[in-house]
């Protein structure tokens, strides 16, 4: 790609040039350049986009290809404005094809002048937009450049069966989903105590440990799916922590850990731009006797990752990394479960 850059030139011009066919051609070629460049290398797709079906019965020696558009790995449109018919090469076979659509470069379009005539007279006899099609063997098929529209089998100039549709390659949109993550930091999380008692709640001192978590970093254009980690001191026995010795000998002793959502949290009032983890505070079990001040000396944060799936998006999520666990000894599974998760909330 970056060799095509250097032929690119830009087009300026001034009153009173004046403008011959060159012009005119080098002008076209600059903005098809650009667009070829933009196809193939932010969409990164190509193959049939529509139509250019292939029919034809046993024993026929022409085939039939519908209209319809294509795009060859390099960007450039095989655009077929009406349907033609080829014949099948003259060979004894019996001999294994694949009918292919290429690029037709402009000058094979380009009408010959016979004189200085006005252009009108040339439209006349234009004609349509079609793609070359060709004929080619299996081993020397040039994969990307050309798109295979259909396989057959020929003997004698006539074809042996149906042509075979399995070899057609489909551009497909290049959509990746959202992915985004984070943590709050660190004993400054901002734990609040609210007071969430219901009427079945018969104990008054049950509340809420809760953190609004703030997502809107990370561009989420509706409600992801979140996956949120409790990380700090003494979250893996978040029970036990009944009074201030205890933490404090949490804190001289124990490491940080990380957890995933248990009995003792959740997630609500997810949004594109946030969620509220919350976590159920009870001085009796179930539940964490610990208050917003203790969560932020036991220096207790949320780790998120967010997943806003794309309509569209038709290949396997892979995680190289996450930018919140830098750490994979954080992640209370692998990554490759992670990715496993994800993908089955896509479908």
């Amino acid at each position: 790609m970056a060799k095509d850059l250097t032929r690119l030139a830009r087009i300026a011009y001034r009153d009173g040039q004046l403008l011959a066919a060159h012009d005119l051609s080098a002008e076209k070629s600059y903005e098809d350049r650009l667009r070829w460049l933009h196809v193939a290398g932010l969409h990164a797709t190509w193959g049939i986009v529509s139509g250019l079906a292939v029919s034809g019965n046993s024993g026929e020696r022409t085939l039939t290809v519908a209209p319809g558009y294509a795009i060859d790995n390099e960007g450039r449109d095989l655009l077929l404005s009406g349907e033609v018919k080829l014949p099948l090469p003259a060979i004894k076979g019996p001999a294994t094809l694949v009918l292919t659509a290429s690029y037709r470069p402009d000058a094979n379009c380009r009408l010959q002048s016979r004189s200085m005539q006005v252009c009108l007279d040339e439209m006349q006899t234009q004609q349509l937009e079609q793609p070359e099609f060709s004929w080619q063997l299996p081993a020397d098929f040039c994969f990307g450049r050309a798109v295979p529209l259909a396989k057959v089998e020929v003997a004698d100039g006539a074809l042996r069966g149906l042509p075979d549709g399995r070899v057609r390659r489909y551009a497909r949109r290049e959509a990746a989903p959202v992915i985004g993550g984070g943590n709050t930091e660190p004993g400054q999380t901002g734990w609040t105590m609210v007071n969430q008692a219901q009427p079945f709640l018969m104990d008054e001192t049950a509340f809420w440990l809760q953190v609004r978590v703030d997502t809107s970093d990370a561009g989420f254009t509706e409600t992801p799916y979140y996956f949120a980690f409790l990380h700090g001191y003494g979250v893996n026995y978040a029970t036990l922590l009944v009074n201030d010795e205890k933490i404090n000998h949490v804190l001289m002793n124990a490491t940080e850990a990380t957890i995933f959502l248990n009995h003792l949290g959740f997630i609500k009032d997810a949004t594109a731009d946030g969620f509220t983890y919350c976590i159920l505070r009870n001085v009796d079990a179930p539940g964490t006797p610990v208050d917003n001040n203790q969560a932020e000396r036991l220096r207790w944060s949320i780790h998120w990752v967010g997943f806003e799936p794309v309509k569209g998006c038709a290949f396997p999520i892979l995680l190289p990394f996450n930018p919140a666990f830098l750490n994979p000894d954080l992640l209370p599974f692998g990554f490759e479960q992670l990715s496993s998760i994800i993908n089955e909330a896509s479908v």
